[in-house]
């Protein structure tokens, strides 16, 4: 059976991975195009919906929340915002760097646990045997969120930062940024290399 630091920590990884090498080919099509990296970043595909910057964004969020239920980590909260190119960088670099420092001793063990977290400034506790999932929410409407910490990882974090992570693939490739699977593959599936 897949441990919880495995189904995790691992997969935010490489998600986080995944879209810096998506910034390198964004970067990289800016400068050989003369397109503003702002222009990509700002780029939505649908007037609705947020744009790339905010993408990464959320993914960095869902990455600290899942840091801070699991391992009861004490993140530096960031503004629900647009970043520049430069901002969401070293916002990935933070994330990454976060994410290395956890051992799977301070995860594994913690499937059926009762955890927290918060969106905006709520929070909420209850014990896991009274509950059985999550209180969905939304951004323009923050509520609070708590469960039994496996089901919170496996149906909220881990589909949260690849629904960013794909729909940040989607905006860059509607822009024309030459990526493709096997940029979109190339962290997410251990052992694989692409050239």
């Amino acid at each position: 059976m897949t441990s919880l630091y495995d189904a995790s920590i691992p997969v935010l990884t490489r998600a986080l991975q995944t879209i810096e090498t998506l910034l390198d080919k964004a970067e990289e099509f800016a400068k050989e195009t003369g397109t503003p990296t702002d222009d990509l970043l700002s780029a939505r595909l649908y007037p609705d919906m947020f744009p790339a910057s905010k993408q990464i964004t959320i993914s960095v969020l869902a990455t600290r929340n899942a840091l801070q239920m699991l391992v009861d980590k004490d993140v530096k909260q960031i503004e629900m915002k647009e970043y520049s190119l430069e901002e969401s960088r070293g916002l990935l670099t933070d994330a990454l760097g976060a994410l290395a420092a956890v051992k799977p001793e301070s995860v594994n063990g913690k499937e059926s646990e009762l955890v927290a977290a918060s969106v905006s400034r709520k929070k909420a506790t209850v014990k896991a045997q009274d509950c059985t999932w999550i209180t969905m929410f939304s951004l323009s409407r923050p509520s609070l969120r708590f469960g039994i910490a496996a089901r919170h990882v496996f149906r909220f974090i881990v589909p949260t930062i690849h629904f960013h992570l794909t729909t940040m693939y989607a905006i860059l490739r509607m822009k024309g940024v030459p990526i493709g699977k096997s940029d979109f593959l190339t962290h997410l599936i251990d052992g694989w290399v692409f050239e």
